[in-house]
C-alpha cells in the first residue's frame, strides 16, 4: 500500500481515501466485466446529460406513437360518431388548454337507439360535463 501510495498517487491522500478507491474500482470493473453494464453515476456528467437528453427524445417519440395508436383505436370502435375533433386537435391538447368540442351536440342517435336509452345518454354526458367544469377540467 505504501508503494501504491508513494509511486502511483504522488498527490498526498489518506488511505481511507484510496481504499474507497479499490471498492469504486472493483465494482465498475465487475458490473462491466460481469453485467456489461456501467452504473450511471459512473458516468462523467457530460455524457450523462448527453444520454440523458437521447433517452428523453426516445421517450417522447415512444410516447407520442402510443398516443397516436391509442386515439386510432379510439376512433375506429367510435367511427359512428360525428363532429369529432382532429386528431392534431386531440394529440395537442393539455389540461390547461384542452380541445374544444362540444361532446353533447357532436354525440347523435344512432338508429337501432331507442329513445329511452338516448335520453339517458345525453344525462350521462351533461353530468360528466358538468363535473368536468367544477373540478376545473374544462
Amino acid at each position: 500500500m505504501g508503494r501504491v501510495m508513494d509511486e502511483v498517487l504522488p498527490y498526498p491522500i489518506t488511505e481511507k481515501r484510496i481504499d474507497s478507491f479499490i471498492v469504486k474500482g472493483y465494482s465498475l470493473l465487475e458490473s462491466v466485466l460481469f453485467h456489461s453494464s456501467i452504473p450511471l453515476n459512473d458516468y462523467p456528467p457530460c455524457l450523462a446529460t448527453e444520454l440523458g437528453f437521447k433517452k428523453e427524445v426516445e421517450l417522447k417519440t415512444r410516447w407520442e406513437s402510443i398516443t397516436r395508436d391509442q386515439l386510432r383505436s379510439i376512433r375506429s370502435s367510435m367511427s359512428h360518431t360525428a363532429g369529432l375533433p382532429p386528431d392534431d386537435d386531440v394529440l395537442a391538447a393539455t389540461k390547461a388548454h384542452p380541445v374544444k368540442w362540444d361532446i353533447k351536440n357532436a354525440v347523435k342517435r344512432c338508429k337501432h337507439q331507442s329513445e329511452l336509452s338516448f335520453t339517458e345518454q345525453q344525462f350521462a354526458l351533461a353530468l360528466m360535463v358538468r363535473v368536468r367544469v367544477r373540478l376545473g377540467l374544462g
